[in-house]
């Protein structure tokens, strides 16, 4: 009977110690792993930031390079271009093209 009731106690504290290593052992995974997503999260707000910033550089380049001003002077300097002279130009009326020397003539 004593024997028994000894392994019962036995059998009673390993449960319980067991119960706690797996406790603890929980408890510390939780933590570990808090930490380890609290460094991605600090690494993805990083890539973030440097990703607006980069993003705002390009929308300023971008409208820079549409700027009226810039692409008339590369098409009159790299392309050749020029306003065309008043016998080039063309009136739409309707569905007719006039030119606009010969409206001039007709007013």
């Amino acid at each position: 009977m004593l024997l028994k009731q000894k392994n019962d106690h036995l059998l009673l504290w390993s449960v319980a110690l067991l119960a706690g290593t797996v406790l603890m052992l929980a408890y510390i995974w939780t933590r570990v792993e808090a930490t380890r997503r609290g460094y991605v999260l600090s690494e993805l707000t990083r890539e973030h930031v440097t990703i607006a910033r980069e993003h705002a550089r390009l929308e300023l380049q971008a409208a820079g390079l549409r700027a009226p001003g810039r692409i008339e002077q590369l098409a009159r300097t790299k392309l050749g271009m020029a306003p065309p002279s008043a016998d080039r130009i063309v009136e739409v009326m309707g569905d007719q093209w006039v030119a606009a020397d010969h409206l001039a003539a007709q007013r």
